[in-house]
């Protein structure tokens, strides 16, 4: 409430040099009412749109400050266990365009927020399958890629990132979380 009642107030003190401003008004007034009508309808519904921060475009929930999280970031790394026994990171946009990568790296980010933030069994279980499917389709595109060491499964692990280093170490070890297995194309 506090953080919206500023907000307002610092648009108010933003709008009203421009209102009050003689040019402006001369030229706002120049225009056709039925022009004035909807420029002053569509900037009230922009204000009023961001102050209740509703989730819908154009009212899209950014906060005008922003804020710290708490804690270290985690981070999520995906390593291909390829076929001749070694392994190698799963990088997403190594593997597709930029847009694409940005999309499924994005995707499998919520995907792990969801499934961490699921309250019964059966509901991490669909998610967790999701994922994997995710996952495997990651991996047949890399193994398309890399016909002759196709990747056989995809490692998930957790990497917490040490905002104040501890003991001169930037990151913890990474956290094995799951397996995904990677379809193989019979040739």
């Amino acid at each position: 409430m506090l953080t919206t009642l500023l907000q307002a107030v610092l648009i108010v003190g933003v709008a009203l040099p421009v209102l009050l401003n003689r040019s402006f008004r001369r030229t706002f007034a120049s225009v056709k009412r039925s022009t004035r009508w909807f420029s002053a309808s569509l900037w009230l519904l922009i204000v009023v749109g961001h102050l209740a921060a509703r989730n819908t475009f154009p009212f899209v929930g950014w906060m005008m400050y922003g804020s710290v999280e708490k804690g270290d970031p985690a981070l999520y790394r995906y390593t291909a266990l390829l076929r001749s026994g070694t392994s190698t990171e799963l990088v997403p946009s190594r593997l597709l365009s930029a847009m694409m990568a940005d999309r499924v790296s994005s995707k499998l980010y919520r995907q792990i927020v969801a499934l961490h933030a699921a309250s019964d069994t059966a509901q991490q279980r669909a998610l967790l399958m999701q994922h994997k499917e995710t996952l495997a389709t990651l991996g047949r595109r890399y193994n398309e890629m890399h016909p002759n060491d196709p990747a056989r499964s995809i490692i998930v692990s957790k990497v917490v990132v040490y905002l104040h280093p501890r003991a001169g170490q930037y990151s913890s070890a990474p956290a094995f979380l799951w397996e995904a297995i990677v379809p193989q194309e019979e040739k």
